[in-house]
C-alpha cells in the first residue's frame, strides 16, 4: 500500500524553486509526503539464481521545498532461504541545480549489528563523487554491493564470497558514467571462504586487510596507484592443489612494487618469497627447505630413494617484461651448513599471449642455464627423489638450453665419479688432463632420456662379479633406461678387451647387463685371475702359461646385476699360445696350443685341436714327443666326458687314449 499527501505548485513557483534537474521526470510539479506499507522490491543478477529482496517494507518519503528527499524504510531483507530485518534512513541536500548529495544508511539485524552507508553527490555536470562504508557485512550484503560496482568495475562480480565478516571504507570519482577514480581508504575481514567463477580456485584466511588509491583513468592500470594488502592465515586451492599458512604483504606505489613478502606452504614444503621492483621489471627472492621425501610427494612418486640431509633453495629471479613477452632470468643456489653451495644462472622467455590463454609449456620460449664446480649432492637430490640407482660423487659443470619441447646439457665430468650398485665409473682415471664433456637430451612429449657419454682412459669398478678395469675407454650412448657402451676398450686383471656392452635399468630389483667382445688378449695368468670372478672358475689353478686371445663375438656374457643377480648366458671361445706347462724341471708341456670353449646355459666344456711338446729332460739324452688332443669335451648336464688324447712321436703315435666317461655318484667310470 502506497500512500501520497501532495502540496502542488504552480509553474511559476517551481519556477522560482529551481528544480532540481534530476527529478524532471519524477513528479515535478509537486512535493509532499509519501507512506508505503508492506511493499516488496526484488532485484535478480542476470547470470546467478539467488536474488536480493526487500519484502514486508514500511515507511516514509517526503519532498521539502527544496526537493531533497527524506527517507526511513524498514523491513526483510533476502537472499535465497536467508532473512535479515533492516532499516534504511536517506536525505538529500541540493545546493544548486548542479550540485545536490543524497545519503543512504542502512543497519541490518543479525547476531551482530550489520551497518552500510552510501552517498551520492553531484560536482557538476555528469560528475559525481561516491562514498561507501560497510561495518561487520556478511556475504549477502557484499554481494549486493559487488552487483552495483560491477556496472563499473566487472571483475569484482568473478569473486564469491561465501563466509566472513567485512568491514570497508572507501570512495570514489564518476565522470561521464565512467568511474574514473577510486579510493579504498580502509578495509578489514576475517574468517574469509570464497572462490572464483569460471575458475577451479578457492581462497579462505583468517584476517585480511588492505588500503589503496587506483586510477581508473589511465590505459596503464598500474599508472597512478598507490595500494597496500595483507593476508595472514590464508590457505588457497587451484585444481586441487593447496597452498596453505599463507601470510602475504604487497604494496604498489605507481609502477613500482615496494618490498613484500609471501610465506606458505605446498605439500609440506615451506617456502618464502621476497619481491621488489617495476611490474615490468620485477626482482623476486625464494627461499625454502627441501627434504627428497618432500619433493616426491610434491611430484606424487610413490617411492622415494634414501633420505638425505635437507636442502636449502635461494632463488633469484629477475621478471622483464615488454609487448609480446616475459623475459626471466636469475639464480638458484643450493646451500648447505658444512659445505660450500652451488649457484646456477638460468633465464628464459614467455610468449605473453599464450601465457594469458593458460598455455604454460606453449609460451616457453628458447631458455638456457650453467653452473661450474656444481656439488655431486646437487645431482643426487632429483636422483634420491626418482630412486635412481645412481649417484655422482665429486664436483661438476654443466651448460644447457631448453624450450616447450626439449631440453639440453652438456656437462664436465673431469672432477665427477659415478657411482651405483652395478656398476662405479672414475671418468678421469689415472689421468690429470680435462675429459671430453657429457650430453644429455630429453623429450617432453616422449619423456625420454638421450645422452653421450664419452670414456677415456676411465676406471670402471663393476660389482655384481667385483672386476676392476684399470683403463676403460669407450662412446656411452643412454636411450631412455638402456647405457649402451660402444667402442669398448678395455684393460681388467691384464686382460685386454674390446667389446660393446649394454645395461638396461628399466627392471627396479636388478639391472640387465649384455657383454659381446670383438677381441680379448692376455697371459694365462691374468685371464685365469680374471675368470675367478665367476663361480665357475673359482680357485680354479694350474702352472700353466702362454698368451690367450680370443676374436669377434667369442664371448657373449647376458645375465642380471643388483640386488638380484642371476647368470642367464656366457659363451667363451679363448684360443691358447706359446703355452707352457710343467709337471717338474724335468718334465712338462712346451709350445702347447689350442682352443677352450664354455657355455654356461649348456654347462658345456670343450678343449680342441690342443697341441704341443711333451719335454723329457732327466738323463743323459733329453726325449721330445708331441701332444695331440682332437677333444675334450665335458657335458656337466649329463655327465659326460668325451676324450681324444695322443701322444706322438715324429714317424709313429705312441700311444692313444680315447673314449667315455660317464659320472656316476661322483665318480667317474672311464670305457
Amino acid at each position: 500500500r502506497i500512500g501520497w499527501k501532495e502540496h502542488v505548485a504552480s509553474n511559476h513557483e517551481i519556477e522560482e524553486l529551481g528544480t532540481q534537474h534530476k527529478f524532471e521526470h519524477l513528479w515535478p510539479y509537486f512535493i509532499g509526503d509519501g507512506e508505503v506499507s508492506g511493499l516488496h522490491v526484488a532485484l535478480n543478477h542476470p547470470e546467478k539464481k539467488k536474488g536480493w529482496a526487500a519484502a514486508d517494507v514500511n515507511g516514509s518519503l517526503r519532498f521539502s521545498q527544496q526537493n531533497a528527499p527524506i527517507m526511513e524504510f524498514h523491513g526483510l531483507f533476502h537472499r535465497g532461504d536467508k532473512e535479515l530485518p533492516f532499516h534504511l534512513t536517506g536525505e538529500g541536500s541540493i545546493e544548486d541545480e548542479k550540485r545536490w548529495k543524497v545519503a543512504f544508511d542502512a543497519n541490518f539485524f543479525d547476531q551482530e549489528e550489520i551497518g552500510a552507508y552510501f552517498a551520492l553527490t553531484s560536482q557538476g555536470e555528469k560528475r559525481f563523487t561516491i562514498e561507501g562504508e560497510g561495518k561487520s557485512l556478511g556475504p549477502d550484503q557484499l554481494s549486493l554491493f559487488q552487483h552495483i560496482i560491477g556496472v563499473y568495475i566487472p571483475q569484482v562480480e568473478k569473486v564469491v564470497i561465501e563466509e566472513g565478516r567485512f568491514d570497508v571504507k572507501g570512495g570514489g570519482w564518476i565522470e561521464d558514467k565512467e568511474l574514473k577514480r577510486c579510493e579504498l581508504l580502509s578495509f578489514s575481514a576475517r574468517d574469509v571462504v570464497g572462490h572464483l567463477i569460471d575458475q577451479e580456485m578457492s581462497l579462505r584466511g583468517k584476517n585480511f586487510s588492505a588500503k589503496g588509491e587506483f586510477d581508473l583513468s589511465t590505459p596503464d592500470f598500474f599508472d597512478g596507484t598507490n595500494w597496500e594488502g595483507q593476508i595472514s592465515g590464508g590457505e588457497c586451492t587451484i585444481k586441487g592443489s593447496k597452498v596453505e599458512k599463507i601470510d602475504l604483504f604487497v604494496a604498489m606505489h605507481d609502477q613500482y612494487l615496494k618490498p613484500s613478502t609471501l610465506t606458505c606452504q605446498y605439500e609440506g614444503i615451506q617456502a618464502t618469497f621476497a619481491f621488489e621492483g617495476l611490474y615490468t621489471h620485477l626482482n623476486i627472492n625464494v627461499d625454502t627447505l627441501l627434504y627428497p621425501e618432500k619433493i616426491g610427494e610434491l611430484l606424487h612418486i610413490k617411492e622415494v630413494g634414501p633420505l638425505s640431509d635437507p636442502v636449502a633453495l635461494d632463488l633469484d629471479l629477475k621478471l622483464k617484461t615488454n609487448e609480446s613477452c616475459l623475459g626471466v632470468e636469475g639464480t638458484l643456489g643450493f646451500i648447505r651448513e658444512k659445505e660450500k653451495g652451488d649457484l646456477i644462472e638460468f633465464g628464459w622467455s614467455l610468449d605473453l599471449k599464450q601465457l594469458a590463454e593458460g598455455k604454460w609449456l606453449s609460451a616457453l620460449e628458447l631458455g638456457w642455464f650453467r653452473g661450474e664446480n656444481i656439488s655431486a649432492d646437487t645431482l643426487n637430490l632429483p636422483l634420491m627423489v626418482w630412486d635412481r640407482d645412481f649417484r655422482g660423487r665429486g664436483a661438476f659443470g654443466i651448460e644447457g638450453t631448453f624450450n616447450s619441447r626439449a631440453v639440453e646439457f652438456s656437462i664436465d665430468p673431469t672432477q665427477l665419479k659415478y657411482e651405483s650398485k652395478a656398476i662405479d665409473i672414475d671418468p678421469r682415471g689415472k689421468e690429470e688432463e680435462k675429459v671430453p664433456n657429457c650430453n644429455f637430451f630429453f623429450d617432453f612429449k616422449e619423456k625420454i632420456w638421450r645422452g653421450k657419454i664419452p670414456l677415456k682412459r676411465a676406471r670402471v669398478q663393476e660389482h655384481a662379479f667385483g672386476i676392476h678395469f684399470d683403463t676403460f675407454t669407450s662412446e656411452v650412448d643412454l636411450e631412455g633406461t638402456e647405457v649402451l657402451f660402444q667402442n669398448v676398450d678395455a684393460v681388467a686383471n691384464g686382460v685386454h678387451f674390446q667389446a660393446e656392452v649394454a645395461v638396461n635399468f628399466a627392471l627396479e630389483d636388478r639391472s640387465e647387463l649384455k657383454i659381446d667382445t670383438y677381441a680379448i688378449n692376455g697371459t694365462v695368468r691374468e685371464v685365469m685371475a680374471l675368470l675367478d670372478h665367476f663361480e665357475t672358475f673359482k680357485g680354479i689353478e694350474f702352472p700353466l702359461t702362454g698368451t690367450v686371445t680370443s676374436g669377434p663375438g667369442d664371448m657373449h656374457l647376458h645375465a642380471y646385476v643388483g640386488d638380484v643377480q642371476e647368470l642367464l648366458e656366457w659363451r667363451i671361445a679363448l684360443h691358447l699360445d706359446r703355452g707352457n706347462y710343467l709337471f717338474s724341471n724335468t718334465l712338462g708341456f712346451k709350445n702347447l696350443s689350442g682352443d677352450l670353449f664354455y657355455s654356461a646355459e649348456e654347462q658345456l666344456y670343450k678343449i680342441k685341436e690342443v697341441a704341443g711338446d711333451l719335454t723329457l729332460t732327466a738323463g743323459e739324452s733329453p726325449k721330445s714327443y708331441s701332444l695331440n688332443v682332437p677333444l675334450l669335451e665335458l657335458d656337466a648336464v649329463q655327465g659326460v666326458l668325451h676324450y681324444d688324447c695322443r701322444l706322438e712321436a715324429p714317424t709313429y703315435e705312441i700311444c692313444r687314449i680315447v673314449g667315455e666317461g660317464v659320472q656316476e655318484k661322483g665318480e667317474f667310470f672311464f670305457h
